[in-house]
């Protein structure tokens, strides 16, 4: 079997709500295959009504018609001379439950090739096929023909696609749906911003199966929110006392902390504040931020041109940016608002 399960069996029938899945291959496999192919399904407690002997156990479309799967992301990471599989659920798993790790038979060695050709950006494109029937390469090249023009209810952007040797030109809404099939590829879109000029590449080839059996495995959470994942360390640890904690706060230096910052304008009406690689999203005092509208250098003659009015009403939508460190701030008009406050902050897309 190529993939095998790295997480003990004492942990899985006592699994923390906020730990990761540990799966070890001995060769990279293809990423685009894990999300139909490592699945977690939120089962009941009592399993009697689910027949774990085969053929039951590796029959993934009778668990899927029965049970939810769980949101998960995916992480294949190199570690001397195999690989491990990092399956993390979106969301905390639920106290004293029971879920079924579903591990698929359809993996295979990487045969999608990805080359972002122009970047601007730390946009990303993901290329997933639903039919693996390719026996010669197939070229897939995406460029973006227009930066995203977000407002509160759309995030369009203008695309070029060649697949294959066929153009085609195609305007998407990524705030209805950030994915699109064509010719049994799917293309997803999960990045928030795309510039105009960023190009992408892929070369999508024969695909080979590795010899891998399904497996399926049962997961019990427990029933504490104070048990904690494992740690990836060798280091003792004893338990802290009110004494611990309070000398450690007592300790902190409270001095603040200088940090620069670049702005960089991604469109008319929106632009980038790029922030340190230490800054994390928890450190930016969100609820605090202030913002006001005044004439441009503080010119008076601005108004007199027509080119200002002060009774416009705005909208500032703050993003974060986890991969840049950055936050996005789109302006838009609020004419609608019944607000007398001429500047209100949305944090919906926070």
């Amino acid at each position: 079997m190529s993939l095998t399960l790295l997480n003990q069996i004492e942990e899985l029938n006592s699994f923390p709500v906020t730990q990761k899945i540990f799966l070890k291959s001995v060769s990279q496999l293809e990423s685009s295959d894990f999300k139909n192919t490592i699945l977690l399904f939120d089962i009941p407690r009592k399993d009697a009504l689910l027949n774990l002997a085969k053929p039951h156990s590796f029959n993934l479309g009778l668990v899927s018609r029965q049970y939810q799967t769980v949101s998960l992301d995916y992480e294949q990471v190199p570690v001397d001379n195999y690989y491990t599989i990092e399956v993390t659920p979106q969301k905390p798993l639920e106290l004293s439950s029971s879920y079924l790790l579903y591990i698929d038979s359809a993996l295979s060695t990487p045969f999608i090739i990805k080359n972002k050709l122009v970047s601007k950006s730390n946009s990303d494109i993901i290329v997933s096929v639903v039919s693996s029937n390719v026996n010669r390469d197939i070229l897939l090249n995406i460029k973006i023909l227009s930066t995203s023009k977000i407002t509160s209810n759309s995030n369009h952007v203008k695309i070029e696609l060649t697949y294959d040797g066929s153009i085609t030109t195609k305007v998407l809404n990524l705030f209805n749906s950030d994915t699109i099939e064509l010719n049994q590829t799917i293309i997803q879109f999960p990045s928030k911003v795309y510039l105009e000029g960023e190009e992408f590449n892929f070369v999508i080839q024969e695909r080979y199966s590795v010899d891998n059996s399904p497996s399926t495995y049962i997961i019990n959470t427990v029933d504490d929110l104070k048990i904690f994942p494992r740690l990836n360390t060798q280091e003792t640890s004893s338990e802290i006392s009110n004494q611990d904690i309070l000398d450690f706060y007592n300790n902190v230096d409270t001095a603040p902390v200088e940090v620069t910052y670049d702005i960089v304008y991604t469109d008319l009406n929106q632009f980038e504040i790029r922030l340190p690689a230490f800054v994390n999203k928890l450190d930016v005092d969100i609820n605090n931020v202030k913002a006001n509208i005044s004439k441009a250098f503080n010119n008076y003659l601005i108004q007199n041109l027509g080119l200002y009015e002060d009774s416009n009403k705005y909208l500032l939508k703050l993003i974060w940016d986890e991969d840049s460190k950055s936050i996005l701030v789109v302006v838009l008009y609020n004419e609608d608002s019944l607000s007398n406050d001429r500047v209100t902050i949305d944090l919906g897309a926070w």
